[in-house]
């Protein structure tokens, strides 16, 4: 059985990726938060990959796209969490039935819009789209310019170690602490490592998927989590009447409440897919990239 090239699966990888992005942000018709939402989202994949390659990049270059990426997206994040908390209230008023409930949930939707409306002379999103399609092009034409020196496996080893290892790490730290902003830092290396399998995945779809799959519905778990934690923080701030303090209250304790339910779901997935070590982590997708695993020897541990 041929081998594969790694170097090439994560050229043709990333390139579709940027593709992808620039003809998204030429096309008019989409709204824009789709577009910010989708950008962010590509830029998050792309950094993971060069993660994922670093031992392949000049440090110089590494830390010029890594943090030209992060501080563009870090500009666009309170665009994203406004249209979060919108979507939020709308799913918050399809469950509640009483009236102070439903005018609380009024009142907090135009704090939203407020404080959208009084952001926008600082964040220009038509200049934010502009700048992501600018930064899609530049990274472009660097990626197209590396000259790869692995091949193998070991192309994607490193990577791999570090980012499984930082997972095990927050997990450890959040576990002992149940702090939802340490947890969100898990999300990150569950979505990064997600990313790369999705790379190996396409060679072995059968393989990667299903644990794939549970990575994604862990980040999910702690996304919601985190959502419904800055939601909190939206409700502690914001200026409500003395009339609806009890209905904020209420709803505040059933905030709190479904974010401890999260934070047990993810503590058990999270014991259940990085039960491994690193070391035997990594040495099992070694062998899959070295076609000595089968589908029915591949599980999640």
């Amino acid at each position: 059985m041929k081998k594969i090239n790694w170097a090439e699966e994560i050229r043709i990888s990333t390139s579709k990726i940027i593709r992808n992005g620039i003809e998204e942000l030429n096309n008019s018709g989409i709204n824009r938060d789709i577009l910010i939402h989708n950008s962010r989202k590509r830029v998050k994949t792309i950094r993971a990959i060069l993660k994922l390659i670093k031992d392949e990049l000049s440090g110089k270059k590494y830390k010029e796209f890594n943090l030209t990426f992060r501080n563009l997206n870090r500009r666009s994040a309170n665009i994203r969490r406004a249209y979060v908390m919108l979507e939020i209230i709308e799913k918050e008023r399809k469950i509640k039935s009483d009236a102070v409930s439903l005018r609380l949930l009024d009142k907090i939707k135009n704090n939203v819009e407020e404080l959208m409306i009084s952001t926008q002379p600082k964040i220009n999103v038509n200049q934010v789209l502009v700048q992501y399609s600018d930064l899609f092009y530049s990274f472009e034409k660097y990626f197209n310019s590396i000259s790869f020196k692995k091949k193998d496996f070991l192309l994607l080893k490193n990577g791999f170690a570090e980012i499984y290892s930082n997972a095990k790490y927050h997990i450890k730290e959040a576990n002992k602490s149940k702090d939802v902003v340490i947890y969100h830092e898990l999300r990150k290396n569950v979505k990064d490592l997600s990313s790369m399998l999705e790379i190996i995945q396409k060679a072995w779809p059968d393989v990667i998927k299903s644990y794939n799959k549970q990575l994604k519905i862990l980040a999910d778990f702690i996304g919601e989590m985190h959502d419904l934690f800055e939601f909190n923080l939206l409700l502690d701030n914001a200026n409500i009447p003395e009339n609806m303090t009890k209905s904020k209250k209420l709803l505040q304790d059933e905030l709190t409440e479904r974010i401890h339910t999260l934070i047990i779901a993810v503590q058990e997935l999270t014991n259940k897919i990085f039960a491994e070590k690193t070391e035997c982590f990594i040495s099992r997708f070694e062998n899959i990239a070295r076609f000595k695993l089968t589908k029915s020897k591949f599980h999640i541990a």
